[in-house]
């Protein structure tokens, strides 16, 4: 039977003639031997081009990961500054609005005292003028009474004289 697969004529395996098979076996390894010699360091050399340029894109990557993280650290950093500076802005700012607030209550506790201190002075002044111009009209009434009592003429000096005794004796009664 192996006979007849590589005898010469329309065997199953080689269909053809035994010299064609060996002439194109032949063309077909000279053909791969010269891929081989020639295209074979191109191929090599495409395909270790290939490997570095991904080595590189991954050393790339490595190094951009690694600036990213970096990147990221600085950022959360900040971030934190930036908390903390904002605690201590919003400390200061109730650390002013308290003291504000105090400046403020005794500012207010000090207009109050002095309005209450100008008021009082103005009452006494206002008694002190009430209290002349009483005396005043005490004093022209008391003129009127005496010359109506006395009726006759006395001097100045002596109706000034009843006029004060008068007076003192209606300041000295309140």
């Amino acid at each position: 039977m192996t006979a007849h697969i590589f005898a010469a004529g329309n065997g199953w395996l080689i269909p053809h003639d035994i010299n064609e098979v060996w002439w194109a076996s032949a063309a077909f390894f000279i053909v791969v031997g010269l891929i081989w010699w020639k295209g074979g360091p191109a191929i090599k050399a495409g395909w270790n081009g290939r490997i570095e340029r991904i080595e590189g894109e991954l050393a790339s990557a490595e190094q951009a990961r690694t600036e990213a993280e970096a990147e990221l650290g600085r950022v959360r950093s900040q971030i934190s500054d930036a908390d903390s500076a904002r605690e201590r802005i919003l400390a200061d700012a109730r650390a002013t609005a308290e003291n504000l607030e105090r400046q403020l209550v005794e500012r207010a506790h000090t207009e109050a005292a002095e309005a209450k201190a100008r008021a009082e002075a103005d009452l006494a002044s206002a008694r002190h003028q009430v209290l002349g111009d009483l005396s005043d009209e005490i004093g022209a009434l008391a003129l009127g009474a005496a010359e109506a009592v006395v009726a006759s003429n006395l001097d100045e000096t002596t109706q000034q004289g009843l006029i004060d005794a008068y007076i003192n004796q209606v300041g000295s009664a309140r």
